[in-house]
């Protein structure tokens, strides 16, 4: 089986090592705040000492970037493609999918990952939609669509026209009459 993947390499780091940072970074600041771990660093960063109010708007603060960095790498894919089939993983489990299959592939270009949305007919393990980061080009405009968008678009509708006409073909030998096939 020899596919390419699409998706960015970096898509590992977004997914599974951004929530273990938080948490990491979590235990590091409670040492800190809580236990007087590292006095002088807390006294060079914040200057002798936070109030209790603004400890609370950190951790506050803290906890909902934890919370996007879980819900934004959740939805991260890993994808590949080969010329009829999409692979996505979410680093545990694979599926092949069908290029037909896909209603429509859209990016989100006013963010710096331009993350790509795949949307499915039919329901996958992750759903109708599957989000996936392309590989990161770092001399382009980012307004500029990514090119991997055009070469999905393309391949879908290559693969939609293989199966309308082998559809077609099917249908014409069957509904010809008994003489003609002699």
């Amino acid at each position: 089986m020899s596919y390419r993947v699409i998706s960015s390499g970096q898509t590992f780091m977004v997914k599974l090592l951004g929530p273990v940072i938080f948490g990491i970074g979590a235990l590091f600041f409670a040492g800190m705040f809580y236990l007087g771990l590292f006095p002088d660093l807390y006294r060079a960063m914040f200057h002798g000492g936070l109030p209790p109010a603004l400890i609370n708007l950190f951790w506050a603060m803290w906890c909902l970037a934890a919370l996007f960095s879980l819900w934004w790498g959740y939805r991260l894919k890993r994808v590949a493609i080969d010329g009829e089939s999409i692979y996505v993983s979410d680093y545990f489990t694979e599926d092949k999918l069908l290029l037909s299959d896909i209603l429509d592939v859209t990016e989100n270009r006013w963010i710096d990952l331009h993350p790509v949305t795949i949307e499915f007919a039919s329901r996958t393990r992750w759903g109708h939609f599957i989000k996936f980061m392309p590989k990161v080009r770092v001399f382009v405009p980012k307004w500029f669509s990514h090119p991997v968008v055009a070469e999905l678009r393309d391949m879908v509708y290559w693969a939609k026209a293989g199966q309308r006409m082998s559809d077609k073909l099917q249908h014409e030998s069957l509904t010809l009459p008994p003489e003609a096939e002699r």
